[in-house]
């Protein structure tokens, strides 16, 4: 799923820098698959699918323990409160080291997304984000919803557009109608602080970009706030 979008990134950025990308709408599917992936491929949606695996293991004991086919592997029926809830909970640890591993679960989910994000920004126009000051930072957790009077990493359904950088000058936001737009320095500085206040470990920026002041106070402020 990541090898395609990855081999014609480079052609797409290309047609971004040069401003043909809006022509060819390959290269603009290109850049919706990028931001699907980045989406579904976060650290954060990983961290989810990790906090979300004892609960839902829990649940799991304490149906098997009341289900009226519980038995073991071997076909014993366990007799008594005692017997069934340690039955239940050996059935769900073997159920833990099988099927319910988080490096299988983890990236089911994230292919899910991944679909379900594809399927729905298919019919959006792709807006690159132009930012003749500055430059943009790019965290390990970069793509995010967005809603003017909700804020960041809304749900889907709730979000007016969802974006990421994509390069020292440009981002990409999904939106109604293919566009190039100057990003002010509001809105870059914005950006950017969203990806250090999400970023799981990383934040990165072009080595000719000294924006390592700028993430020390970012993180300064968000520590003290």
């Amino acid at each position: 799923t990541w090898q395609p979008m990855e081999s014609s990134f480079p052609e797409s950025m290309d047609a971004v820098l040069n401003g043909t990308v809006l022509d060819d709408e390959r290269l603009l599917d290109v850049l919706r698959d990028c931001l699907a992936v980045h989406f579904a491929r976060s650290n954060t949606i990983e961290r989810f699918a990790w906090s979300a695996r004892e609960p839902l293991l829990a649940d799991a004991v304490a149906t098997a323990r009341d289900h009226p086919l519980l038995a073991s592997p071997e076909g014993l029926v366990p007799v008594g409160s005692e017997a069934r809830a340690a039955m239940a909970q050996r059935t769900i640890e073997r159920i833990k080291q099988t099927t319910f591993r988080h490096e299988a679960i983890a990236p089911e989910r994230m292919i899910a997304i991944y679909q379900q994000v594809r399927a729905r920004s298919a019919g959006n126009g792709v807006e690159i984000l132009v930012a003749n000051e500055g430059e943009f930072i790019i965290g390990d957790t970069p793509a995010h919803t967005f809603h003017p009077d909700r804020g960041i990493d809304v749900a889907w359904d709730e979000a007016m557009t969802v974006f990421m950088p994509i390069g020292r000058h440009h981002a990409i936001a999904l939106g109604p109608v293919g566009t190039f737009s100057d990003v002010d320095p509001a809105t870059m500085d914005m950006i950017n602080r969203v990806q250090v206040a999400t970023a799981e470990g990383m934040v990165a920026w072009h080595p000719e970009a000294n924006m390592e002041d700028y993430v020390k106070q970012v993180l300064s402020e968000l520590r003290s706030s």
